[in-house]
C-alpha cells in the first residue's frame, strides 16, 4: 500500500501522493498523485511502485521522501472526495 506523502521520481521530479482510490470499473487500487505545485491529479496503478532501469541497475519509479504538510495538503473538498474513493 502506498502512503500519502512526497515522493521523488527516478528522473528527479517531486510528486505529492494524495491517497489511494478504487477504479469503479476494475475494482483495482489506483494511486492518486500530482506533480509538486500543480492543482490537477493523475491516477495510476502498477506503474507507481514498479522498478525502472537506470545507469547502474534498477530503482523504484517513485521513492518516498517525506510526509505531506500543510503546504502540500489538498483542499478540504478534495480530501472529502478522496475519502469517498477509498
Amino acid at each position: 500500500m502506498v502512503k500519502p506523502g512526497i515522493y521523488i521520481h527516478a528522473q528527479g521530479g517531486r510528486y505529492e501522493v494524495l491517497g489511494v482510490g478504487i477504479n469503479p470499473h476494475t475494482q483495482k487500487e489506483m494511486v492518486i498523485y500530482r506533480p509538486h505545485g500543480e492543482k490537477w491529479q493523475w491516477c495510476t496503478k502498477d506503474e507507481f511502485s514498479e522498478g525502472v532501469k537506470v545507469v547502474g541497475g534498477i530503482v523504484r519509479r517513485f521513492t518516498y521522501f517525506s510526509e505531506l504538510n500543510e503546504d502540500f495538503m489538498p483542499s478540504a473538498e478534495l480530501r472529502m472526495v478522496m475519502a469517498d474513493l477509498i
